[in-house]
């Protein structure tokens, strides 16, 4: 349309009304400036995305405008002629026979426009329609909030303080507490470095914690000797009832599993390797034929345990502790004296949990006793608080709730990615976003998967368990701890996702938008400068294990020395001094190149990409002119605000930054409107 049309006179046309006219669906970019004067006005862009209105503002306010022409009257436009009454039954005909079909069409086209509106999702409108994206990004940060929440209710909403407080203290009383040894000094569980230690913790220790009975006085004995009653059930910490009996177990390896340099084979009659599966163990040894030497095979699951040396299965040679304490003690005392840990043997467990019904949970203990091939004993402690009866108390059923409805949001995400991938096509994996969608909503089915699994396991298996009570069979926890730990760990990885993803919807801010535009400018320069700095320090970890691994802790493996050197980067330097004492020259060159190279070269690099990065993310924002951010929005809602309150004055006031004219009218209509609910309340009280 051109519009210096506007200005011409047209036939017919009275020049003593008002003409407006307004161009509609036509798309300038975003701009609020003036752009080209025609018809003695000025035309200004007031867009919404990609809709833009052209409004004319005469300059002339007084200049006579144009009339709108208006058809004449004739003899059929009166609604009361005979034509028209005549006619009325023939048009009513009309629109019976053909409206069923455009009614029908009209229902499809809105269920159609309802089925885009609920399934499609702000990416879908991201480079065809900027006020789609801003609006549908909206709606779906609504429904983010709310899946927020719930996952965050679901991952750390049935757990407690007692938690940590149930498993620190069972942790702290087992491996803090100390026994006499031979030679008259105390140990703790981490001190254990022999054979010997680990029968003086067992009955100092283990037995005194799991049979409470071995107190005389409420002062602990140092002798087993003394005279003990049977007990009716096991009371630990007072308020703790074991699940079971306790559970001892050994498991060996095969002799002749390595061979022995030639010249020392006349000096080893027998040799042990590492511990494998392959090469285990499960001949009767000793010389007593009792159930401790005999082996026994996995039941259930045979699950392995990662230990500090090996990966160890499950089976093995195995006692259960008794319910009577003097009958326990013997059979230790004879385990030891017929040398039950001896050559072969490459690690002790000891199993057993724990119930308290004052917290509803379960604690499960592993004390596991590693015996390397070179001699000596390394410890280690797992100890899990688990709350594996979920549903007990009213805030159980309210979490149970939110799992509902987290399963319901999980198969609604799911199918709006599918959605999505139908439209996008190839172009859905382009997104980062989309990636992490993808992530997010197989985390949320793993995490639905492990809640089902556990529900079932715990329903179909609890009553067994409970059974042991006060018996001298073995419970073992072993499936349910791996459940309700992968459980966790899925959750909280969930969770911490779906906080990430918030970035992504505070986009919509400008100033956000820059910094993830700035990383995005840059993003294969820094993967490119990640990887070669781990190549580096991968080299100096190699480096510093051979120089400082047997005699300092932090280079003892390339794993730790690896940590260890990415620490540095926060200053973690306070083992210095021992590398020094190793060996002082090679220490002094090695931490000055690496600081050198790494600290200063590398992290520089970083922070010149990230500024290169910035600047060309702004040179781009100033370039993109129609995009829309939340900002524009609100800034157009609250135009219509102004407008609805005091007409176009405010609105133009506040379009050509007068601020001064804008804030005044603003404190004139809020006092005027003071004034007259004071007046209004004072005439309500009078009367």
């Amino acid at each position: 349309m051109d519009l210096n049309q506007i200005s011409k006179d047209s036939q017919g046309c009275d020049w003593n009304e008002p003409f407006e006219i307004a161009i509609e669906d036509v798309n300038w970019g975003y701009d609020g400036n003036l752009v080209q004067q025609a018809a003695g006005g000025s035309r200004r862009r007031l867009n919404l995305g990609g809709v833009s209105r052209i409004v004319l503002e005469p300059e002339q306010p007084d200049r006579p405008q144009p009339r709108k022409m208006k058809k004449e009257k004739g003899p059929g436009d009166d609604p009361s002629s005979a034509a028209n009454v005549a006619g009325k039954g023939k048009e009513n005909k009309k629109y019976d026979e053909e409206s069923e079909p455009g009614r029908k069409k009209s229902i499809w086209k809105l269920a159609s426009s309802a089925k885009e509106a609920f399934w499609n999702t702000a990416d879908v409108y991201r480079d065809v329609n900027p006020e789609s994206y801003v609006i549908f990004s909206m709606r779906d940060f609504v429904l983010y909030l709310v899946f927020l929440v719930l996952t965050a209710t679901i991952a750390f909403g049935s757990l407690a303080y007692a938690y940590n407080y149930y498993a620190n203290v069972l942790s702290e009383l087992l491996t803090n507490s100390k026994f006499p040894t031979e030679i008259g000094a105390f140990k703790t569980f981490r001190d254990i470095h022999s054979i010997q230690d680990i029968w003086l913790y067992l009955n100092f220790v283990v037995l005194g914690v799991l049979y409470p009975d071995l107190t005389i006085g409420g002062n602990r004995t140092a002798s087993l000797e003394d005279p003990v009653t049977k007990f009716e059930g096991i009371r630990v910490l007072q308020e703790n009832i074991l699940m079971g009996a306790p559970q001892l177990r050994q498991v060996r390896v095969k002799t002749g599993t390595c061979a022995p340099a030639p010249m020392f084979k006349d000096a080893y009659v027998s040799c042990y390797d590492y511990y494998e599966d392959d090469i285990q163990d499960k001949e009767v040894f000793g010389t007593v034929k009792s159930e401790p030497f005999k082996y026994n095979p996995p039941s259930g699951i045979n699950f392995q345990h990662s230990g500090r040396v090996s990966t160890y299965g499950q089976g093995g040679f195995a006692l259960n502790f008794s319910r009577d304490l003097g009958f326990t003690n013997a059979t230790l005392q004879d385990m030891k004296d017929n040398v039950w840990i001896q050559a072969g043997a490459r690690a002790v467990f000891l199993d057993f949990t724990l119930y308290t019904a004052n917290a509803n949970l379960f604690c499960v203990v592993k004390l596991v006793f590693e015996i390397i091939p070179t001699g000596g004993v390394v410890t280690s402690a797992h100890i899990h608080a688990l709350k594996l009866l979920r549903y007990v108390a009213k805030w159980d059923y309210f979490i149970f709730g939110c799992e509902i409805i987290f399963t319901l949001f999980a198969i609604y995400y799911l199918m709006e990615e599918v959605n999505q991938i139908i439209i996008l096509k190839e172009y859905y994996l382009t997104n980062w976003w989309n990636i992490l969608d993808l992530i997010i909503v197989s985390f949320s089915w793993a995490v639905v998967g492990l809640g089902i699994a556990r529900f079932i396991i715990v329903v179909s298996t609890m009553e067994s368990k409970v059974e042991t009570i006060h018996t001298d069979d073995y419970a073992s926890f072993e499936l349910l701890t791996r459940i309700q730990n992968a459980f966790n760990i899925t959750a909280s990885l969930l969770t911490f996702l779906v906080w990430i993803k918030l970035v992504k919807f505070s986009s919509l801010n400008r100033s956000v938008s820059l910094i993830i535009s700035t990383f995005g400018r840059v993003k294969l320069e820094l993967v490119s400068l990640v990887i070669m700095m781990t190549a580096v320090v991968m080299g100096f970890a190699l480096l510093g294990n051979a120089l400082f691994g047997s005699k300092v802790i932090q280079f003892r493996s390339v794993n730790d020395s690896f940590f260890t050197l990415i620490g540095l980067f926060i200053g973690g330097l306070y083992f210095y001094e021992e590398c020094q004492y190793a060996d002082r020259l090679s220490s002094q060159i090695y931490f000055v190149l690496y600081i050198f190279f790494v600290l200063v070269i590398f992290l520089s690099a970083f922070v010149a990409l990230i500024v290169y990065g910035f600047h060309k993310a702004v040179n781009e924002i100033d370039d993109v002119r129609d995009r829309v951010y939340l900002g524009d929005v609100c800034n157009q809602l609250f135009l219509k605000l102004l407008t609805t309150l005091k007409g176009k004055s405010l609105q133009q006031n506040f379009e050509r930054d007068s601020w001064q004219n804008f804030m005044r009218e603003i404190t004139m209509l809020f006092s005027t409107s003071f004034d007259v609910m004071v007046t209004e309340v004072s005439i309500w009280l009078c009367c």
